[in-house]
């Protein structure tokens, strides 16, 4: 990787640029001292040649967007689609904070800039050039600290960072930032991790993801009372395992649709219990209703309560032994209009 720091000579270029009475630094881009104009770094590592490649072609640093579940909400709270082609991108800042497309070079001017450099190749820049006031710590394979004109920081490790604190740690960070990994992350804590997000919280895997937890999880959604929704949406197959109980409470409607075929089975009892009213409808197929030993249907209010039977053809009703019609009072059995005719009638052992 080349990297070339600009500025005026201050040999060749003495008495030339400086301050300008409005403040703004004069001159064109320059050079530095006699072997300090171009710093060629060999690229060792493969961040390093992904550093470069970066720098040259402009892309930048993909960063996460937005997922949608339009198919689950008609009307989605966030926006955008991973596979939006317009990704947000975060770019390294320029070298000395200065375009170098920029007419006027503000950085490096005579005489304000004190370089030092080693023999090995390691770089040490403080420029007090108005308007372009930074600070440079540079070693020979590109790893700098760089400190820029209007108060960034620009760090750069080409290789391993390690940071070790015996203590704490606090970061404050006033406005919105960025993080951008190409390769693994293994993050260990020995403690408790909270999370405080007061916006959306819009995580995006890629991948596959995987959580193993080892004691309980709760999750609560709509916790400040004013209620919230839960939509997932899951294109492919969907499998649970449940060693203990499992309880659904629904304090409103609850609504299943199963495009195809449902099948449940219990190895004990199922309890349907209804307040209300219980509709088994087969709107193109049949019901089958199936026991090894006894069925009963009865209603519980022997006053007000009624059976009803009816079929658009035949109603087949038999057993292989002996079968009791009892009525408490009256047995009635019609046929037709109640008047026995050649169709309408009622055969008994015909």
């Amino acid at each position: 990787m080349i990297e070339t720091i600009y500025g005026p000579n201050p040999i060749q270029d003495s008495g030339k640029g400086g301050h300008s009475n409005q403040g703004t630094p004069e001159g064109s881009k320059g050079t530095l001292p006699d072997g300090t104009q171009g710093q060629e770094l060999e690229p060792s590592t493969k961040r390093a040649r992904s550093l470069e490649h970066r720098k040259e072609n402009g892309t930048g640093i993909p960063v996460a967007t937005k997922p949608n579940l339009s198919s689950v909400s008609d009307d989605p709270k966030v926006s955008g689609t991973p596979e939006d082609p317009e990704q947000l991108r975060m770019n390294e800042p320029h070298y000395a904070g200065v375009d170098p497309n920029d007419e006027t070079y503000v950085s490096a001017q005579y005489p304000y800039v004190h370089v030092e450099k080693s023999e090995a190749g390691h770089l040490r820049v403080v420029d007090d050039t108005l308007g372009g006031e930074r600070l440079l710590t540079q070693h020979k394979t590109g790893t700098l600290d760089e400190y820029l004109p209007n108060g960034d920081k620009r760090v750069r490790i080409i290789g391993d960072g390690y940071e070790i604190i015996a203590g704490q740690k606090n970061i404050f960070i006033g406005a919105g930032g960025r993080a951008s990994r190409e390769d693994a992350l293994n993050l260990t804590v020995n403690g408790n991790v909270r999370q405080l997000v007061k916006g959306d919280y819009i995580p995006e895997v890629e991948g596959d993801y995987y959580e193993k937890v080892h004691g309980s999880r709760y999750t609560k959604i709509g916790a400040k009372g004013g209620g919230g929704n839960y939509e997932v949406e899951i294109r492919g197959n969907y499998s649970a395992q449940i060693n203990e109980d499992y309880k659904l409470h629904v304090t409103e409607d609850y609504d299943l649709v199963v495009d195809k075929n449902r099948t449940s089975i219990i190895n004990g009892k199922d309890i349907l219990g209804v307040t209300e009213g219980l509709s088994l409808i087969s709107t193109t197929g049949n019901i089958l209703l199936s026991a090894m030993k006894n069925v009963a249907i009865n209603t519980n209010d022997s006053a007000e309560g009624t059976i009803s039977l009816k079929a658009a053809s035949n109603i087949d009703t038999r057993s292989t032994t002996t079968t009791d019609i009892t009525a408490g009072t009256i047995l009635n059995l019609h046929s037709g209009d109640q008047t026995p005719t050649s169709t309408n009638r009622i055969n008994l052992n015909p």
